[in-house]
């Protein structure tokens, strides 16, 4: 038994769809705004039952991404418990209707975009890597892991260790995640018959990031390993991918892992800034895993991008740092290596600096791609999301002419580049990190692994 992610998502969509016509709509703070969150749902379906005609790339992480974080999060919203920006912050609760409106309109504005040009990506599900590629790869993550290891276990500490501004841009580039977007599609492309013996390495190396994403306190390690196998998928099946039974209990018990790893990250962020006892971990493990309700709205909350575009949208306190000045300062600031010229920080930093007031700390806070672009643009968002689709079709037509390896490599640039985008951190630092800093990752992994495919099968794109 087999089911593609687009079903998976209709599925779900349905049940949402269900769940808020039969749910007691006192018990939630979206009560005001019922007919407007069955719009949005119904919206969402549509999308989705298009793109089993399309089968676009593109449209499916859109969906993906709207399905998780924005119509996922209405079932949670009614619980008594719910932990909501909406709530904590003031939002009139009366005029969120407006708000999700305005959230339908712009997601609408985007899938008709992505209709309308469709960027395409070339199936490449028969391809296979020659095992020089693999071991130019995995010698490449090596050397990247290795060095951030060393900085990460013997010198770093949480909140007191700062690297001039040219060794931060640098270790950005080269972070110890930034290899999960090699080594996933060689996970993915391998020769289960002949070419088994490097998955192992590739887990070990999976292990180890995740390892150094807890010590750093992060809290989000196997998500994001999931979400490059995610991308890489995406970017080598396309939409004809097909999740199968093993995989889905494997997925389950993934999930079930990211919720201790979640707590554990969390106990040893508490731990490194003395807060915590390192003895207190297991207890402070084993108290959140005990409480289920706690680790649902955790969970829920994290991933409530539904509110956090309410609360962005809705609250005039943002619109004061949400403008394109704010924008292009931030940029020039993030580029220019030792220096800085205005002294602007990035917008998701001045955005929690606006509500809370100005922290010494890196905190920061995700605007949505939705109510960044209705605050921007306007009715005119349309105009943001057919310029950046346009690049990134013209990119993925250039890349045609590479051997597949390095067409794939390029694609998952290219895709990664949209989800950055979409996860909605603010449009300096989309562009900053994931398209000049990714660009430059990407350029130069494809330049120290290309000579090892001047053998190998080429690639026309067609």
């Amino acid at each position: 038994m087999s089911i593609k992610i687009n079903h998976i998502l209709l599925i779900a969509v349905l049940a949402i769809f269900a769940f808020i016509l039969s749910a007691d709509k006192n018990l939630t703070y979206l009560r005001h705004a019922q007919d407007s969150l069955i719009f949005l749902v119904a919206l969402t379906l549509f999308s989705i039952i298009i793109n089993f005609r399309l089968r676009s790339a593109f449209l499916e992480l859109l969906n993906i991404v709207f399905v998780v974080f924005y119509v996922g999060r209405i079932p949670f919203t009614y619980d008594d418990n719910v932990l909501s920006d909406v709530l904590s912050r003031g939002v009139n609760i009366e005029n969120i209707g407006d708000s999700i409106n305005v959230l339908s309109f712009q997601y609408f504005c985007l899938v008709v975009c992505i209709i309308i040009l469709n960027p395409k990506m070339v199936n490449l599900s028969s391809f296979k890597l020659p095992d020089l590629a693999i071991k130019r790869v995995l010698k490449f993550s090596f050397f990247i892991l290795f060095f951030n290891a060393i900085y990460i276990f013997s010198i770093w500490k949480i909140g007191e260790t700062s690297l001039p501004n040219g060794l931060a841009i640098l270790q950005a580039i080269f972070s110890y995640s930034s290899i999960l977007w090699i080594i996933s599609p060689t996970l993915i492309m391998l020769d289960g018959k002949t070419q088994s013996r490097y998955a192992y390495i590739i887990f070990m190396y999976l292990f180890v990031v995740v390892m150094i994403v807890i010590y750093s306190g992060s809290k989000s390690g196997l998500l994001q390993v999931f979400l490059a196998l995610l991308l890489s998928i995406i970017v080598i099946h396309g939409t004809s991918y097909r999740i199968n039974l093993r995989m889905l209990v494997a997925l389950a018990g993934g999930l079930f892992l990211s919720v201790v790893l979640y707590y554990a990250g969390l106990g040893y962020n508490q731990y490194q800034r003395g807060e915590l006892e390192l003895s207190g971990i297991t207890d402070f493990l084993d108290n959140g895993l005990d409480n289920f309700s706690k680790i649902s709205q955790s969970i829920s909350y994290r991933i409530g991008y539904l509110d956090f575009f309410i609360d962005k949208y809705s609250s005039e306190v943002y619109r004061s740092v949400i403008r394109v000045d704010n924008y292009f300062m931030a940029i020039v600031d993030a580029l220019t290596p030792g220096f800085d010229v205005f002294h602007v920080p990035l917008v998701s930093r001045a955005v929690f600096n606006a509500f809370f007031g100005r922290s010494v700390g890196p905190n920061s806070e995700a605007l949505t791609v939705f109510a960044e672009a209705q605050i921007l643009f306007g009715i005119f968002s349309f105009l943001e999301y057919s310029c950046i689709l346009l690049a990134l079709k013209w990119a993925l037509g250039r890349a045609k002419s590479q051997d597949y390896f390095i067409y794939c490599l390029f694609s998952l640039y290219v895709i990664s580049v949209f989800y950055g985008f979409l996860s909605g951190w603010g449009l300096d630092f989309w562009f900053t990190n994931d398209v000049v800093y990714g660009f430059i990752f990407f350029s130069l992994s494809i330049w120290y692994i290309k000579p090892s495919l001047r053998l190998s099968k080429s690639f026309s794109g067609k």
